[in-house]
């Protein structure tokens, strides 16, 4: 191992333990220790967490819904994903984790604006004449909130939250695992290709986070429409877009 490489593959390890004992302990907590054991992860699981009593009158694809649900974004995504795959799951499993939404608690305004700023090198002032603190919709990658361009023209800004990234590549890191250990454990599992499905759900998460290929994709799309006089595509701003911010005209 390189040694200037060593702190940050160490980092990167104990992040993905940390995380690890978090996801087999929810799913533990929520019922489904007897498959963290067999998978091999119930010694993550902290001793108070194991064979803890979960709603017996909850169905199975309950329970399941709630761990993605507490786990966060990456497995909202992910079930969301699933939620379309009728030839992977059961109709039950379909119908539970469709209900997943990746609404979530917005980030105080202290903390988009300094995203914004770092991300465009400006203070907020300097780039917008207004930007509203309030934000329109908060969801797992980013939230948006209205703002008026120096011209007076109504934008609205998409914010990725802070080190999602981050935690994303840690998630799939372990989901890799947990799909490798399904294969090991669960040969029956392999001709539904585990370890194939997280790749492409990684692919497309990346693409996600790219805000860029985002905006390059709305302005694709924006030429190839002009011509139809019933369809408006929005603006998008590219001298304000960063990988982590999109700057798109507000369609009222």
């Amino acid at each position: 191992m390189n040694i200037l490489a060593a702190p940050r593959q160490v980092t990167r390890t104990v992040r993905n333990i940390a995380r690890i004992r978090q996801i087999s302990t929810v799913f533990a907590k929520h019922g489904f220790q007897e498959l963290m054991d067999k998978l091999g992860f119930a010694r993550f699981i902290p001793q108070k967490h194991r064979r803890a009593r979960h709603d017996d009158k909850l169905t199975v694809p309950e329970r399941l819904r709630i761990c993605f649900e507490e786990l966060g974004p990456t497995f909202i995504k992910l079930g969301q994903l699933l939620s379309s795959r009728t030839d992977l799951l059961p109709d039950n499993y379909v119908r539970e984790l469709s209900k997943l939404q990746d609404r979530v608690t917005p980030l105080p305004f202290t903390v988009i604006r300094n995203s914004v700023e770092r991300e465009l090198g400006a203070p907020i002032s300097e780039l917008f004449s207004e930007f509203s603190p309030e934000p329109l919709a908060s969801a797992s990658i980013g939230q948006v909130h209205e703002a008026t361009l120096k011209d007076g023209t109504k934008v609205v800004v998409k914010v990725q939250r802070p080190a999602i990234d981050v935690l994303i590549k840690t998630d799939i890191s372990v989901l890799t695992t947990l799909a490798a250990a399904c294969e090991h454990y669960f040969p029956e599992t392999q001709v539904l290709a585990p370890q194939t499905f997280v790749e492409e759900f990684f692919q497309a998460m990346t693409l996600e986070l790219d805000f860029v290929l985002e905006a390059n994709n709305i302005l694709k799309s924006r030429e190839n429409l002009k011509s139809m006089t019933d369809v408006y595509v929005p603006q998008v701003y590219l001298e304000l877009c960063t990988q982590k911010v999109l700057v798109v005209e507000k369609l009222e």
